[in-house]
């Protein structure tokens, strides 16, 4: 079996080629370059310099959460479109698991932390002796006051491990005398790990199809937290588009493009304007076979900026790249949407005039709460207009506001 592995879930990106008595190739990156940037590039350099075809995989493997939430979505999306193109299986692997196998070897508890920000921290506890990883809680999100007191009640070795590791370690030390750091070459999460992990899932025939992959969060992000509590909704409420039916505004007529990887949510669309009587204009593509998206996102740009339409929404694979084609179009402004929180702001903040979405990593029931949002959601003034002019100035040249 031979399993490629992603980790994106922090500061530090890896990416892993294994089968399961060795370890084939591996990258590691920990720098200020954002994943979206080193990700795919570290991927394609792994499978060229070890001449392995993607088709050739038995999974691909992802740490799914928990994590950065950004970084969390931008593994688990590589790893959907990665997978959906070459028919491969997904292994969703917990971040703080495979931690612990970083630790495989020795005999200790191994104490899984990453900083989780607003005074806690993403913990999971292990019993690791030899070779075996046995979990002892279930993924949590706790305070350290409370880690503290149950790390207290443990005999034995504790090892501390994760990019939470040095800051619990500094609170932890002079009150829980049996904690150690571990050391900087197995502290960190690594895709290596991620692919010890997965081929325990692999042989127990516990995959998941692109589709199914998702990102698991131990709590809500904090933009739908923020949306919730603005909308006066208990934290764990899910956001109903519904409420933005009162509000629909008055809009002439909607652009909308595609290529072949954003075809299922173009379509799903098409049929909810058809059923709801908003008038909408399909600048293709208008089937699955392959084509370039760049091709798809000039059409519906044009047909914004120059006033055949009044906004437009764009779907590939990801959302990313027919935004990013949209986006060199003088006068738009294409966003990528990947929650409500995101489709309300980026019209009511920054005068969105193109929504995005990616049709492997989007599902339908998202997609359309997506769109009702954006197309309601009225642009506000004020100290958001001077932001948007700002961007218009770069559109006609500007380099800098130094």
């Amino acid at each position: 079996m031979k399993i490629l592995a992603v980790d994106t879930t922090a500061k530090a990106a890896s990416v892993c080629l294994a089968e399961e008595d060795k370890i084939i190739g591996s990258f590691f990156i920990d720098t200020a370059l954002t994943h979206s940037r080193t990700l795919m590039p570290m991927l394609e350099a792994l499978l060229d310099n070890t001449e392995t075809k993607a088709d050739e995989l038995s999974a691909i493997a992802v740490n799914a959460g928990p994590g950065s939430f950004t970084g969390v979505r931008i593994g688990v999306a590589a790893v959907k479109g990665l997978a959906f193109a070459h028919n491969v299986p997904c292994v969703s692997v917990s971040t703080l698991e495979s931690m612990a196998y970083n630790c495989i070897g020795g005999d200790c508890i191994v104490c899984a932390v990453m900083d989780a920000r607003c005074s806690q921290v993403y913990n999971a506890l292990f019993h690791v002796k030899g070779a075996s990883v046995e979990r002892l809680c279930d993924d949590r999100a706790l305070a350290l006051s409370d880690l503290k007191e149950e790390l207290l009640r443990i005999d034995g070795n504790i090892v501390l491990v994760g990019d939470g590791a040095s800051l619990s370690y500094a609170y932890l030390k002079d009150v829980v005398p049996n904690i150690t750091l571990a050391p900087m070459n197995s502290r960190i999460q690594t895709a290596s790990s991620t692919a010890l992990a997965a081929f325990g899932s692999l042989s127990r025939g516990e995959t998941l199809t692109p589709a199914e992959l998702m990102p698991v969060y131990l709590r809500l992000p904090q933009a739908q937290r923020e949306l919730n509590k603005r909308l006066s909704a208990p934290p764990s409420a899910v956001i109903d588009h519904r409420v933005y039916t009162n509000i629909r505004r008055e809009i002439h007529m909607i652009a909308l493009g595609c290529d072949h990887g954003g075809f299922n949510l173009i379509s799903a669309i098409k049929k909810h304007f058809d059923e709801q009587g908003i008038a909408y204009k399909d600048f293709g593509t208008y089937s699955e076979d392959s084509v370039d998206y760049p091709v798809y996102a000039c059409k519906v740009a044009n047909a914004v900026v120059g006033g055949e339409c009044e906004l437009g929404i764009l779907c590939c694979g990801t959302g990313i790249g027919i935004s990013m084609a949209a986006n060199k179009i003088k006068g738009v402004r294409a966003a990528v949407v990947s929650n409500d929180f995101g489709a309300e702001m980026t019209r009511r903040h920054n005068h969105a005039n193109i929504l995005c979405m990616g049709g492997r990593v989007t599902s339908v029931e998202d997609a359309l709460r997506y769109t009702d949002i954006f197309l309601n959601t009225p642009e506000e003034g004020g100290r958001h207009d001077k932001r948007v002019a700002m961007l218009t100035e770069l559109d006609n040249g500007r380099t800098s506001f130094d």
